[in-house]
C-alpha cells in the first residue's frame, strides 16, 4: 500500500474518531433543536477553518519576520492584505485552490537555507500551540461546565486544526509542496528546494536594488529543474534577464515556456506570471488578438494593484490596442511616480527603462497621428 494512502487511511480515522467524540460530548448537554444545532455546527466549523487557516499563515509571518524577511503578502480565505506602493492594502479575492498563504522576501541572501527553514516551521509551530489550546477546550466539558452553544461552535476547532496540520505536514501526495515536505526537502537539500533558494536569492538582490541583467547568469540558469511550480517562477526571472538584456529571441523562448508550463503554478501566481505573457505577445511578437484575450485574464489585478509593474502591461495596451497615445503617456507619468515605492527596487529600474521606450513611441503615435495600419509595432 503506498505511503499517501496509508496517510489518507489514518487521517480520516482520527477526524471520524474526533467527529464521534465531538457528537458524544454535545449529547451531554441539555437538548438543542436539530435545526439550530445542525446551524450552529456548520459555523463552528466554518468559523474553526478561519481561525486555523489564520493561525497557520500567522506562523508563517512570525517566521519570516524573525528570519528578517520583509512582508509582501497575506491572504486568509478571501481576505488578502498586500504591499503595495509603501502601503498595505486590502483586497477581497478568492482562490479555489488556496486557502491562505503569505509572501515575504528575504533582506539578505546570507544563509538563506536557514532563514527559510524558519519561516517555513513556524507554520508549524503555531498551528500545535492552537492544537493545544483547542484540544484543552475540546475535553473541557468532562471536567468544567461550558456554555453548550460556545462548545459547539468553538470545540470543531480541534477538529479542523488536526486537519489542516495533518494535510500540511504529511506527505499526502508527492506532487504537494506542502510545508512538511518543503521542511523534508530543506534538509534533503532537493532540486526543487535549491531553486526555492535561487529564486529567493534573486528576490533578495532586487530587493536591494540589483536589476535582473546584474544578476550572476550561473545563479539564474545552472540549475537542476525540478520539474514543480517553482521551475515557473524561475523561469519569470530568466524573462527578465533577457528583458533587460535586450534579448528578444531568448525572452520570447522564456514566455512561451512560461505560458505551456502554466498549469503547475498555484493559482495565486497566474495574474501575476500572465502579464509577461501578454507583454510579449503584445510587443515583442506582435500578435494583437492572443494579447487582447490575454489582458482580459490580467485587467483585474492591473486595476487593483496598481504598481509600476502592472502599469507597464497597462501602458502597452493603451498603446498598441486602444491607439490612446495621450493615455499611454499619462500612465506612463504615473507608473514612473511610483517607482520609488516598489519593493523590487531592480525591477523598478528595469521597468522605467521600458516604460521611458513605450513612451517614446506613445509620443511618436500622439504626434505623427498614424493609424491602426501603419502604427509601427517595435519590440522593446
Amino acid at each position: 500500500m503506498k505511503k499517501s494512502t496509508l496517510h489518507m487511511i489514518a487521517l480520516i480515522l482520527i477526524i471520524t474518531i474526533s467527529f464521534s467524540l465531538y457528537l458524544k460530548i454535545i449529547q451531554t448537554f441539555p437538548p438543542i433543536q436539530m435545526g439550530y444545532l445542525i446551524l450552529f455546527v456548520f459555523c463552528g466549523f466554518c468559523f474553526s477553518f478561519f481561525i486555523s487557516v489564520l493561525v497557520h499563515e500567522l506562523g508563517h509571518l512570525i517566521g519570516g519576520l524573525s528570519a528578517r524577511f520583509k512582508f509582501y503578502s497575506f491572504s486568509v480565505l478571501i481576505f488578502k492584505f498586500i504591499r503595495i506602493n509603501d502601503k498595505v492594502r486590502l483586497r477581497l479575492s478568492f482562490s479555489k485552490n488556496i486557502a491562505g498563504y503569505c509572501q515575504m522576501i528575504p533582506s539578505s541572501s546570507e544563509n538563506l537555507d536557514k532563514s527559510f527553514y524558519k519561516y517555513v516551521k513556524g507554520s508549524l509551530i503555531s498551528s500545535i500551540i492552537l492544537l493545544v489550546i483547542s484540544l484543552a477546550f475540546f475535553i473541557s466539558p468532562l471536567f468544567l461546565e461550558i456554555n453548550k452553544y460556545i462548545y459547539v461552535i468553538l470545540a470543531p476547532l480541534f477538529i479542523v486544526t488536526v486537519f489542516l496540520i495533518y494535510t500540511n505536514f504529511s506527505s499526502m501526495s508527492a506532487e504537494m509542496m506542502v510545508d512538511g515536505e518543503i521542511l523534508r526537502q530543506i534538509k534533503k537539500k532537493t532540486p526543487s528546494v535549491k531553486i526555492h533558494l535561487v529564486i529567493l536569492s534573486v528576490q533578495s538582490m532586487f530587493f536591494s536594488g540589483s536589476r535582473p541583467r546584474d544578476i550572476d547568469e550561473s545563479l539564474l540558469f545552472d540549475v537542476t529543474y525540478s520539474n514543480e511550480y517553482v521551475d515557473v517562477l524561475l523561469l519569470s526571472y530568466q524573462y527578465s534577464y533577457y528583458l533587460d538584456t535586450n534579448n528578444i529571441e531568448k525572452a520570447i523562448e522564456i514566455s512561451d515556456l512560461i505560458h505551456s508550463n502554466l498549469h503547475k503554478l498555484p493559482e495565486i501566481y497566474h495574474e501575476i506570471i500572465l502579464g509577461d505573457v501578454f507583454y510579449t505577445e503584445l510587443c515583442l511578437k506582435k500578435n494583437i488578438s492572443v494579447a487582447i484575450n490575454l489582458y482580459q485574464k490580467i485587467e483585474k489585478l492591473i486595476n487593483s494593484q496598481l504598481d509600476i509593474c502592472s502599469l507597464r502591461f497597462k501602458i502597452a495596451k493603451e498603446l498598441y490596442i486602444d491607439q490612446n497615445f495621450d493615455q499611454a503617456l499619462i500612465t506612463s507619468s504615473k507608473a514612473k511616480s511610483l517607482a520609488s515605492s516598489y519593493v523590487f527596487k531592480g525591477i523598478a529600474q528595469m521597468e522605467i527603462d521600458i516604460i521611458d521606450t513605450l513612451s517614446i513611441k506613445a509620443r511618436e503615435g500622439r504626434d505623427t497621428l498614424f493609424n491602426e495600419s501603419q502604427i509601427d509595432f517595435v519590440s522593446i
